[in-house]
Protein backbone atom coordinates (compact mmCIF):
# COMPACT_ATOMS: atom_id res chain seq x y z
CA UNK A 1 0.00 0.00 0.00
CA UNK A 2 1.20 3.59 -0.74
CA UNK A 3 1.92 6.59 1.41
CA UNK A 4 -1.53 8.17 -0.10
CA UNK A 5 -3.37 5.15 0.99
CA UNK A 6 -1.77 5.00 4.49
CA UNK A 7 -2.81 8.56 4.58
CA UNK A 8 -6.16 8.06 3.69
CA UNK A 9 -6.53 5.19 6.07
CA UNK A 10 -5.49 7.52 8.78
CA UNK A 11 -8.20 10.36 7.97
CA UNK A 12 -11.02 7.35 7.82
CA UNK A 13 -9.89 6.01 11.08
CA UNK A 14 -10.15 9.57 12.68
CA UNK A 15 -13.11 10.10 11.12
CA UNK A 16 -14.50 7.12 12.64
CA UNK A 17 -13.18 7.23 15.61
CA UNK A 18 -14.54 10.70 16.28
CA UNK A 19 -11.44 11.46 17.67
CA UNK A 20 -9.01 8.97 16.89
CA UNK A 21 -5.87 10.54 16.49
CA UNK A 22 -7.37 13.73 17.21
CA UNK A 23 -7.92 12.83 21.04
CA UNK A 24 -5.14 14.95 22.53
CA UNK A 25 -5.51 17.87 19.99
CA UNK A 26 -7.49 21.30 21.61
CA UNK A 27 -10.57 22.48 20.60
CA UNK A 28 -8.99 25.88 18.87
CA UNK A 29 -8.97 26.53 15.38
CA UNK A 30 -5.37 26.61 14.58
CA UNK A 31 -4.52 23.20 16.96
CA UNK A 32 -7.44 21.96 14.21
CA UNK A 33 -5.50 22.90 11.13
CA UNK A 34 -2.33 21.40 12.42
CA UNK A 35 -3.90 18.24 12.99
CA UNK A 36 -5.43 18.09 9.75
CA UNK A 37 -2.27 18.34 8.06
CA UNK A 38 -0.87 15.43 10.51
CA UNK A 39 -3.72 13.20 9.14
CA UNK A 40 -2.52 13.69 5.76
CA UNK A 41 -4.66 16.60 4.31
CA UNK A 42 -1.81 18.55 4.02
CA UNK A 43 -1.09 18.27 0.64
CA UNK A 44 -3.35 19.85 -1.47
CA UNK A 45 -5.76 20.88 1.11
CA UNK A 46 -3.08 23.03 2.02
CA UNK A 47 -3.44 23.67 6.32
CA UNK A 48 -3.42 27.24 6.83
CA UNK A 49 -3.99 29.19 9.20
CA UNK A 50 -7.36 31.16 9.39
CA UNK A 51 -7.39 35.26 8.98
CA UNK A 52 -7.23 36.51 12.39
CA UNK A 53 -8.59 39.66 11.94
CA UNK A 54 -11.48 41.09 9.52
CA UNK A 55 -10.95 43.19 6.55
CA UNK A 56 -10.98 47.07 7.22
CA UNK A 57 -13.64 47.09 4.00
CA UNK A 58 -16.29 44.80 3.19
CA UNK A 59 -16.66 44.97 -0.15
CA UNK A 60 -20.40 43.22 0.25
CA UNK A 61 -22.58 42.57 2.60
CA UNK A 62 -25.32 39.80 2.94
CA UNK A 63 -26.89 37.62 5.77
CA UNK A 64 -26.12 34.33 3.79
CA UNK A 65 -23.17 34.27 1.46
CA UNK A 66 -23.59 30.69 -0.44
CA UNK A 67 -20.05 29.52 -2.76
CA UNK A 68 -21.31 28.05 -6.06
CA UNK A 69 -24.81 27.97 -7.95
CA UNK A 70 -25.07 24.04 -8.56
CA UNK A 71 -28.50 22.58 -7.39
CA UNK A 72 -27.28 22.28 -3.77
CA UNK A 73 -26.75 26.35 -4.37
CA UNK A 74 -29.88 27.02 -5.48
CA UNK A 75 -31.40 25.34 -3.17
CA UNK A 76 -29.68 26.96 -0.22
CA UNK A 77 -30.09 30.64 -2.04
CA UNK A 78 -33.81 29.95 -2.74
CA UNK A 79 -34.38 28.74 0.81
CA UNK A 80 -32.43 31.80 2.66
CA UNK A 81 -34.05 34.02 0.65
CA UNK A 82 -37.25 33.06 0.73
CA UNK A 83 -36.79 33.07 5.04
CA UNK A 84 -36.18 36.79 4.58
CA UNK A 85 -32.35 36.52 4.66
CA UNK A 86 -30.20 38.74 2.07
CA UNK A 87 -28.47 36.36 0.36
CA UNK A 88 -25.34 36.66 -2.19
CA UNK A 89 -24.07 33.77 -4.25
CA UNK A 90 -20.78 33.10 -5.35
CA UNK A 91 -19.90 31.66 -8.47
CA UNK A 92 -16.55 31.16 -9.97
CA UNK A 93 -17.80 29.94 -13.75
CA UNK A 94 -19.72 32.41 -15.89
CA UNK A 95 -23.31 32.10 -16.37
CA UNK A 96 -23.02 30.29 -19.65
CA UNK A 97 -21.12 27.39 -18.36
CA UNK A 98 -22.48 27.38 -14.62
CA UNK A 99 -23.92 24.25 -13.18
CA UNK A 100 -20.60 22.35 -11.81
CA UNK A 101 -21.46 19.11 -11.18
CA UNK A 102 -25.09 19.15 -12.30
CA UNK A 103 -24.21 19.85 -15.78
CA UNK A 104 -21.93 16.50 -15.69
CA UNK A 105 -23.84 13.49 -14.88
CA UNK A 106 -27.27 12.22 -14.94
CA UNK A 107 -28.19 13.46 -12.02
CA UNK A 108 -31.64 14.00 -13.30
CA UNK A 109 -32.49 10.92 -11.81
CA UNK A 110 -34.12 11.50 -8.33
CA UNK A 111 -36.09 9.16 -6.03
CA UNK A 112 -39.75 8.89 -5.00
CA UNK A 113 -41.04 5.69 -2.49
CA UNK A 114 -37.79 4.33 -2.04
CA UNK A 115 -36.09 7.44 -0.89
CA UNK A 116 -36.58 6.34 2.85
CA UNK A 117 -35.46 2.93 2.33
CA UNK A 118 -31.93 4.48 0.22
CA UNK A 119 -30.96 6.51 3.10
CA UNK A 120 -31.80 3.46 5.60
CA UNK A 121 -29.09 1.07 3.61
CA UNK A 122 -27.11 3.74 3.20
CA UNK A 123 -27.09 5.67 6.01
CA UNK A 124 -23.39 4.75 7.12
CA UNK A 125 -24.38 3.71 10.93
CA UNK A 126 -26.15 7.20 10.99
CA UNK A 127 -29.63 6.67 11.16
CA UNK A 128 -32.10 9.15 11.98
CA UNK A 129 -35.52 7.94 11.31
CA UNK A 130 -37.13 11.57 11.37
CA UNK A 131 -34.11 13.47 9.48
CA UNK A 132 -34.97 10.21 6.27
CA UNK A 133 -38.55 11.07 6.75
CA UNK A 134 -37.87 14.37 6.16
CA UNK A 135 -35.44 13.90 3.36
CA UNK A 136 -38.34 11.78 2.00
CA UNK A 137 -40.90 14.59 1.81
CA UNK A 138 -38.76 16.89 0.67
CA UNK A 139 -38.26 14.86 -2.24
CA UNK A 140 -41.81 14.64 -3.04
CA UNK A 141 -41.48 19.19 -3.42
CA UNK A 142 -38.89 18.57 -6.44
CA UNK A 143 -41.47 17.08 -9.06
CA UNK A 144 -44.02 20.34 -9.16
CA UNK A 145 -40.57 22.41 -8.67
CA UNK A 146 -38.75 21.32 -11.80
CA UNK A 147 -42.21 21.16 -13.50
CA UNK A 148 -42.68 25.34 -12.97
CA UNK A 149 -39.07 25.77 -14.60
CA UNK A 150 -40.39 23.64 -17.63
CA UNK A 151 -39.17 20.06 -16.75
CA UNK A 152 -40.39 17.01 -18.53
CA UNK A 153 -39.95 13.46 -17.50
CA UNK A 154 -38.40 10.63 -19.59
CA UNK A 155 -39.24 8.15 -16.58
CA UNK A 156 -41.96 8.24 -14.17
CA UNK A 157 -42.82 5.35 -11.69
CA UNK A 158 -43.54 4.90 -7.99
CA UNK A 159 -39.77 4.06 -7.83
CA UNK A 160 -37.74 6.97 -9.45
CA UNK A 161 -38.58 9.79 -12.07
CA UNK A 162 -36.01 10.47 -14.49
CA UNK A 163 -35.69 14.36 -15.97
CA UNK A 164 -35.59 14.17 -19.55
CA UNK A 165 -32.31 15.57 -20.33
CA UNK A 166 -31.19 14.43 -17.23
CA UNK A 167 -28.53 16.86 -15.48
CA UNK A 168 -28.59 19.99 -17.52
CA UNK A 169 -32.51 19.68 -17.95
CA UNK A 170 -33.02 19.11 -14.50
CA UNK A 171 -30.14 22.08 -13.69
CA UNK A 172 -32.03 25.04 -16.14
CA UNK A 173 -35.40 23.95 -14.65
CA UNK A 174 -34.46 24.19 -11.55
CA UNK A 175 -32.61 27.53 -12.02
CA UNK A 176 -35.87 29.07 -13.84
CA UNK A 177 -37.35 28.97 -10.26
CA UNK A 178 -34.40 30.38 -8.99
CA UNK A 179 -34.45 33.55 -10.87
CA UNK A 180 -36.42 36.18 -9.54
CA UNK A 181 -36.10 34.78 -5.60
CA UNK A 182 -34.12 37.82 -4.88
CA UNK A 183 -30.23 36.36 -4.56
CA UNK A 184 -27.63 38.68 -5.76
CA UNK A 185 -25.72 36.25 -7.80
CA UNK A 186 -21.92 37.36 -8.98
CA UNK A 187 -20.21 35.30 -11.59
CA UNK A 188 -16.60 34.80 -12.75
CA UNK A 189 -16.14 35.43 -8.97
CA UNK A 190 -14.63 32.90 -7.06
CA UNK A 191 -14.41 32.21 -3.80
CA UNK A 192 -10.71 31.77 -2.08
CA UNK A 193 -10.67 31.87 1.75
CA UNK A 194 -12.88 32.18 4.88
CA UNK A 195 -12.27 35.11 7.49
CA UNK A 196 -12.80 33.70 10.76
CA UNK A 197 -12.81 34.90 14.37
CA UNK A 198 -9.55 34.15 15.82
CA UNK A 199 -10.97 33.29 19.18
CA UNK A 200 -14.46 31.67 18.55
CA UNK A 201 -13.67 30.15 15.79
CA UNK A 202 -16.57 32.00 13.57
CA UNK A 203 -17.10 32.26 10.06
CA UNK A 204 -17.75 35.80 9.41
CA UNK A 205 -17.18 36.01 5.30
CA UNK A 206 -15.71 35.11 2.71
CA UNK A 207 -12.67 36.35 0.29
CA UNK A 208 -13.23 36.26 -2.99
CA UNK A 209 -11.62 37.76 -6.30
CA UNK A 210 -14.26 39.43 -9.10
CA UNK A 211 -12.54 41.06 -12.18
CA UNK A 212 -9.28 39.86 -10.77
CA UNK A 213 -9.11 42.05 -7.92
CA UNK A 214 -9.68 40.65 -4.10
CA UNK A 215 -13.15 41.75 -2.07
CA UNK A 216 -14.34 40.46 0.81
CA UNK A 217 -17.88 39.60 1.30
CA UNK A 218 -19.41 40.02 4.74
CA UNK A 219 -21.98 36.76 6.02
CA UNK A 220 -23.79 38.12 8.83
CA UNK A 221 -25.25 34.92 9.73
CA UNK A 222 -23.52 32.28 7.84
CA UNK A 223 -21.69 30.95 4.88
CA UNK A 224 -23.08 28.23 2.62
CA UNK A 225 -20.33 26.36 0.51
CA UNK A 226 -21.51 24.28 -2.07
CA UNK A 227 -18.88 24.20 -4.09
CA UNK A 228 -19.27 20.63 -6.02
CA UNK A 229 -15.97 18.36 -5.57
CA UNK A 230 -13.28 17.21 -7.23
CA UNK A 231 -13.01 15.66 -10.04
CA UNK A 232 -10.55 17.75 -12.09
CA UNK A 233 -7.98 17.74 -9.02
CA UNK A 234 -5.78 14.70 -9.88
CA UNK A 235 -3.66 15.85 -6.55
CA UNK A 236 -6.80 15.39 -4.63
CA UNK A 237 -8.29 12.64 -6.05
CA UNK A 238 -4.71 10.73 -5.32
CA UNK A 239 -4.60 11.87 -2.01
CA UNK A 240 -8.01 11.19 -0.66
CA UNK A 241 -9.00 8.65 -2.38
CA UNK A 242 -6.97 7.05 -5.39
CA UNK A 243 -3.51 7.02 -4.83
CA UNK A 244 -1.03 5.50 -6.62
CA UNK A 245 -0.09 5.47 -10.38
CA UNK A 246 -3.51 5.88 -11.63
CA UNK A 247 -4.83 6.81 -14.77
CA UNK A 248 -7.66 8.76 -14.61
CA UNK A 249 -9.24 11.98 -15.88
CA UNK A 250 -12.04 13.94 -15.77
CA UNK A 251 -14.77 13.84 -17.60
CA UNK A 252 -16.61 17.25 -15.58
CA UNK A 253 -16.10 20.83 -15.29
CA UNK A 254 -12.49 21.74 -15.14
CA UNK A 255 -13.63 24.13 -12.55
CA UNK A 256 -14.01 21.53 -10.09
CA UNK A 257 -10.90 21.98 -8.15
CA UNK A 258 -12.09 21.32 -4.21
CA UNK A 259 -12.02 24.90 -3.87
CA UNK A 260 -14.53 24.79 -1.24
CA UNK A 261 -12.75 21.75 0.77
CA UNK A 262 -9.18 23.82 0.83
CA UNK A 263 -11.49 26.49 2.27
CA UNK A 264 -13.28 24.42 4.81
CA UNK A 265 -10.09 22.76 5.97
CA UNK A 266 -7.98 25.66 6.56
CA UNK A 267 -10.23 26.47 9.90
CA UNK A 268 -10.66 23.27 10.98
CA UNK A 269 -12.98 21.07 8.83
CA UNK A 270 -13.18 17.14 9.19
CA UNK A 271 -13.53 14.68 6.51
CA UNK A 272 -16.22 11.90 5.72
CA UNK A 273 -17.45 8.82 3.64
CA UNK A 274 -13.78 9.28 1.44
CA UNK A 275 -14.68 5.73 0.89
CA UNK A 276 -17.03 6.68 -1.36
CA UNK A 277 -15.17 9.60 -2.43
CA UNK A 278 -15.05 8.99 -6.36
CA UNK A 279 -17.71 8.07 -9.05
CA UNK A 280 -15.55 5.81 -11.59
CA UNK A 281 -17.54 5.33 -15.27
CA UNK A 282 -16.70 4.31 -18.38
CA UNK A 283 -13.24 4.05 -20.14
CA UNK A 284 -11.41 6.89 -21.73
CA UNK A 285 -9.23 7.34 -24.57
CA UNK A 286 -5.86 7.44 -23.09
CA UNK A 287 -4.19 9.81 -25.71
CA UNK A 288 -6.90 11.70 -26.44
CA UNK A 289 -7.67 12.62 -22.80
CA UNK A 290 -3.89 13.46 -22.24
CA UNK A 291 -3.62 15.55 -25.69
CA UNK A 292 -6.52 17.72 -25.09
CA UNK A 293 -6.99 17.57 -21.33
CA UNK A 294 -10.46 16.47 -20.56
CA UNK A 295 -11.44 12.54 -20.52
CA UNK A 296 -12.66 11.54 -23.72
CA UNK A 297 -14.60 8.59 -23.63
CA UNK A 298 -15.32 5.29 -25.57
CA UNK A 299 -18.47 3.79 -26.27
CA UNK A 300 -20.24 1.73 -23.68
CA UNK A 301 -20.48 -2.18 -24.68
CA UNK A 302 -24.07 -1.54 -25.72
CA UNK A 303 -23.30 0.92 -28.49
CA UNK A 304 -20.97 -1.20 -30.39
CA UNK A 305 -23.13 -3.28 -33.57
CA UNK A 306 -20.12 -4.78 -34.65
CA UNK A 307 -18.45 -6.73 -31.20
CA UNK A 308 -15.87 -8.04 -32.72
CA UNK A 309 -13.54 -6.46 -29.88
CA UNK A 310 -11.65 -7.59 -26.30
CA UNK A 311 -10.47 -5.56 -23.60
CA UNK A 312 -7.08 -6.77 -22.54
CA UNK A 313 -4.56 -6.13 -20.20
CA UNK A 314 -0.30 -5.77 -21.02
CA UNK A 315 -0.10 -9.57 -20.93
CA UNK A 316 -3.06 -9.83 -23.50
CA UNK A 317 -5.29 -11.27 -21.41
CA UNK A 318 -9.10 -10.60 -21.32
CA UNK A 319 -10.34 -9.70 -17.53
CA UNK A 320 -14.35 -8.83 -17.56
CA UNK A 321 -17.01 -10.29 -20.07
CA UNK A 322 -16.87 -6.85 -22.27
CA UNK A 323 -20.83 -6.91 -23.07
CA UNK A 324 -21.17 -5.76 -19.09
CA UNK A 325 -23.03 -2.51 -19.48
CA UNK A 326 -20.08 -0.23 -17.78
CA UNK A 327 -21.16 2.80 -15.27
CA UNK A 328 -21.03 3.83 -11.49
CA UNK A 329 -19.39 0.76 -9.44
CA UNK A 330 -18.50 -1.30 -12.54
CA UNK A 331 -14.98 -0.32 -12.82
CA UNK A 332 -14.23 -3.02 -10.15
CA UNK A 333 -15.95 -5.52 -11.98
CA UNK A 334 -13.98 -4.28 -15.61
CA UNK A 335 -11.07 -4.99 -13.42
CA UNK A 336 -9.04 -1.89 -14.04
CA UNK A 337 -9.71 -0.68 -10.66
CA UNK A 338 -10.12 -2.19 -7.80
CA UNK A 339 -12.47 -0.63 -4.57
CA UNK A 340 -11.02 -2.76 -2.68
CA UNK A 341 -7.51 -2.42 -2.20
CA UNK A 342 -7.06 0.47 -4.76
CA UNK A 343 -5.05 -1.72 -6.97
CA UNK A 344 -5.18 -1.35 -10.63
CA UNK A 345 -5.05 -4.69 -11.61
CA UNK A 346 -4.80 -4.63 -15.01
CA UNK A 347 -3.20 -1.12 -16.20
CA UNK A 348 -2.02 -0.77 -18.82
CA UNK A 349 -5.96 -1.85 -20.49
CA UNK A 350 -6.49 -1.45 -24.10
CA UNK A 351 -9.44 -2.12 -26.10
CA UNK A 352 -8.12 -3.93 -29.19
CA UNK A 353 -10.91 -4.75 -32.39
CA UNK A 354 -10.78 -5.69 -35.85
CA UNK A 355 -11.55 -4.22 -38.90
CA UNK A 356 -14.92 -4.86 -39.17
CA UNK A 357 -15.53 -3.36 -35.50
CA UNK A 358 -13.36 0.25 -36.84
CA UNK A 359 -15.66 -0.21 -40.15
CA UNK A 360 -18.96 -0.18 -38.18
CA UNK A 361 -19.49 2.58 -35.70
CA UNK A 362 -17.87 5.21 -33.53
CA UNK A 363 -15.68 3.49 -30.90
CA UNK A 364 -15.67 7.33 -29.14
CA UNK A 365 -18.57 8.13 -27.01
CA UNK A 366 -19.46 11.34 -28.65
CA UNK A 367 -22.09 12.13 -25.63
CA UNK A 368 -20.37 12.00 -22.59
CA UNK A 369 -17.02 13.68 -23.33
CA UNK A 370 -16.33 17.31 -21.91
CA UNK A 371 -18.61 19.76 -23.09
CA UNK A 372 -22.25 17.57 -22.43
CA UNK A 373 -24.55 20.14 -21.76
CA UNK A 374 -24.01 23.43 -21.01
CA UNK A 375 -20.23 22.66 -20.37
CA UNK A 376 -18.59 25.18 -23.11
CA UNK A 377 -20.11 23.27 -26.27
CA UNK A 378 -18.06 24.70 -28.53
CA UNK A 379 -15.21 23.51 -27.05
CA UNK A 380 -16.33 19.86 -26.94
CA UNK A 381 -14.66 17.06 -29.25
CA UNK A 382 -16.87 15.20 -31.09
CA UNK A 383 -15.42 11.57 -31.89
CA UNK A 384 -15.67 10.72 -36.07
CA UNK A 385 -18.30 8.25 -37.28
CA UNK A 386 -15.67 6.50 -39.08
CA UNK A 387 -12.83 6.83 -36.37
CA UNK A 388 -10.64 8.05 -39.26
CA UNK A 389 -9.70 10.84 -37.40
CA UNK A 390 -8.39 9.66 -34.57
CA UNK A 391 -6.16 6.98 -36.33
CA UNK A 392 -4.98 9.64 -38.16
CA UNK A 393 -3.62 11.55 -34.72
CA UNK A 394 -2.63 8.69 -33.52
CA UNK A 395 -5.21 8.17 -30.52
CA UNK A 396 -5.79 4.49 -32.38
CA UNK A 397 -3.00 2.27 -33.37
CA UNK A 398 -3.28 0.34 -36.39
CA UNK A 399 -1.42 -3.07 -37.53
CA UNK A 400 -1.95 -5.96 -40.30
CA UNK A 401 -1.24 -8.44 -37.41
CA UNK A 402 -1.91 -8.92 -33.49
CA UNK A 403 1.44 -9.77 -32.91
CA UNK A 404 2.46 -6.10 -35.26
CA UNK A 405 -0.10 -4.63 -32.89
CA UNK A 406 1.13 -6.02 -29.91
CA UNK A 407 4.67 -4.56 -30.46
CA UNK A 408 3.20 -0.96 -31.65
CA UNK A 409 1.20 -0.87 -27.97
CA UNK A 410 3.96 -2.65 -25.50
CA UNK A 411 0.73 -5.64 -25.29
CA UNK A 412 2.87 -8.89 -24.58
CA UNK A 413 2.34 -10.53 -28.32
CA UNK A 414 2.48 -14.59 -27.47
CA UNK A 415 -0.11 -13.46 -24.77
CA UNK A 416 -2.18 -11.35 -27.27
CA UNK A 417 -2.06 -13.65 -30.16
CA UNK A 418 -2.97 -16.77 -27.74
CA UNK A 419 -6.05 -14.97 -25.82
CA UNK A 420 -7.87 -13.94 -29.36
CA UNK A 421 -7.29 -17.57 -30.54
CA UNK A 422 -9.29 -18.39 -27.21
CA UNK A 423 -11.62 -15.99 -27.27
CA UNK A 424 -12.63 -17.07 -31.01
CA UNK A 425 -12.80 -20.82 -30.10
CA UNK A 426 -14.94 -19.29 -27.79
CA UNK A 427 -17.14 -17.41 -30.32
CA UNK A 428 -17.33 -21.08 -32.27
CA UNK A 429 -18.42 -22.79 -29.52
CA UNK A 430 -21.19 -20.56 -28.52
CA UNK A 431 -19.59 -20.18 -24.85
CA UNK A 432 -17.69 -18.17 -23.56
CA UNK A 433 -16.21 -20.28 -20.56
CA UNK A 434 -14.16 -17.34 -18.88
CA UNK A 435 -16.44 -14.54 -18.33
CA UNK A 436 -19.72 -15.72 -20.17
CA UNK A 437 -19.67 -12.79 -22.39
CA UNK A 438 -23.21 -13.33 -24.60
CA UNK A 439 -22.14 -11.16 -27.61
CA UNK A 440 -19.75 -13.36 -28.72
CA UNK A 441 -18.34 -12.73 -32.59
CA UNK A 442 -14.83 -12.96 -33.32
CA UNK A 443 -11.79 -11.23 -34.22
CA UNK A 444 -11.75 -11.60 -38.00
CA UNK A 445 -8.57 -11.14 -40.59
CA UNK A 446 -6.19 -7.69 -40.08
CA UNK A 447 -5.90 -5.37 -40.24
CA UNK A 448 -6.31 -4.60 -36.28
CA UNK A 449 -6.69 -1.25 -33.86
CA UNK A 450 -5.98 -1.13 -30.58
CA UNK A 451 -6.80 1.74 -27.84
CA UNK A 452 -4.87 2.30 -24.47
CA UNK A 453 -7.49 3.05 -22.16
CA UNK A 454 -7.91 5.21 -18.65
CA UNK A 455 -10.88 5.56 -16.11
CA UNK A 456 -12.69 8.63 -16.29
CA UNK A 457 -14.28 10.19 -13.11
CA UNK A 458 -17.22 11.94 -13.08
CA UNK A 459 -17.81 13.48 -9.88
CA UNK A 460 -16.91 13.08 -6.18
CA UNK A 461 -19.00 12.81 -3.52
CA UNK A 462 -17.14 12.36 0.13
CA UNK A 463 -15.77 15.31 2.03
CA UNK A 464 -16.38 17.50 4.54
CA UNK A 465 -18.07 16.26 7.28
CA UNK A 466 -21.76 17.74 8.32
CA UNK A 467 -24.52 17.17 10.61
CA UNK A 468 -28.35 17.02 9.74
CA UNK A 469 -28.27 20.33 9.81
CA UNK A 470 -25.63 20.46 6.86
CA UNK A 471 -23.48 22.31 9.29
CA UNK A 472 -19.75 21.60 8.74
CA UNK A 473 -18.20 19.45 11.91
CA UNK A 474 -14.40 19.53 12.93
CA UNK A 475 -12.14 17.22 14.09
CA UNK A 476 -14.11 16.77 17.65
CA UNK A 477 -17.38 16.76 15.63
CA UNK A 478 -18.94 19.45 16.95
CA UNK A 479 -20.02 22.24 14.39
CA UNK A 480 -17.94 25.10 13.17
CA UNK A 481 -19.93 28.29 13.90
CA UNK A 482 -21.65 29.88 11.04
CA UNK A 483 -20.52 27.49 8.59
CA UNK A 484 -22.10 25.08 6.63
CA UNK A 485 -21.90 22.94 2.96
CA UNK A 486 -24.09 20.76 1.38
CA UNK A 487 -23.91 18.44 -2.38
CA UNK A 488 -20.57 17.28 -3.77
CA UNK A 489 -18.30 18.82 -1.69
CA UNK A 490 -19.65 16.65 1.16
CA UNK A 491 -22.88 15.00 0.88
CA UNK A 492 -24.47 15.70 4.36
CA UNK A 493 -24.41 13.04 6.98
CA UNK A 494 -25.25 10.23 4.75
CA UNK A 495 -23.48 8.58 1.90
CA UNK A 496 -26.91 9.73 -0.58
CA UNK A 497 -27.32 7.68 -3.57
CA UNK A 498 -30.20 10.01 -4.53
CA UNK A 499 -27.98 12.55 -6.66
CA UNK A 500 -28.97 15.95 -7.35
CA UNK A 501 -32.20 15.39 -5.29
CA UNK A 502 -30.30 15.15 -2.14
CA UNK A 503 -27.81 18.10 -2.68
CA UNK A 504 -30.66 20.37 -3.07
CA UNK A 505 -32.61 19.21 -0.17
CA UNK A 506 -28.99 19.48 2.13
CA UNK A 507 -28.84 23.23 0.70
CA UNK A 508 -32.37 23.83 1.49
CA UNK A 509 -31.72 22.27 5.28
CA UNK A 510 -28.40 23.93 5.88
CA UNK A 511 -30.15 27.41 5.09
CA UNK A 512 -33.08 27.29 7.13
CA UNK A 513 -30.53 26.86 9.74
CA UNK A 514 -28.59 29.36 9.32
CA UNK A 515 -31.52 31.84 8.66
CA UNK A 516 -32.26 31.08 12.55
CA UNK A 517 -28.61 32.67 13.52
CA UNK A 518 -28.55 35.91 15.49
CA UNK A 519 -26.00 38.17 13.44
CA UNK A 520 -22.87 38.80 14.53
CA UNK A 521 -21.51 42.27 14.79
Amino acid sequence: MGEAHVLYGRVDQSIRLQGGIMSDITTTRRRFVGAAAVAGIGVGLEAATARATTPQEWNLEADIVVCGLGIAGIGAAMQAAQDGARVIVLEKQPPETAGGDTMCNNGGVFWTNTMVENLRVNSMGEWDEQLCQEYYEEGLLIKPFLEEGGATWMLESDQVDIVNGLGPAFYEAALAGFDGCGAEVHYETPAKELVCDPESGEVLGVLAEKDGKPIAVKAAQAVILTTGGYPANQGLLKQLNLGGDMDYYSIGSPYLQGDGLKMACSVGASLANLWRGWEPDYPVCKAASEELGTGISLARPEHFVQPSYIYVNGQGKRYWNESTFMTHWKNDTYGQVAYNNYAYNNKPSFLVFDQACFEAQSVGNTQWSYGYGRLSPTEAYIWSDDNSAELERGWIKKADTLEELAELVGIDPEGLVAEVERYNGFCAAGLDEDFGRTDNVPLGEGPYYAIEQGVCVIYTIGGLRTDAQSRVLDWNGEPIPRLYSAGNIGQGVYVIPVGLQGAWIAGRRGARDAVTLEPWG
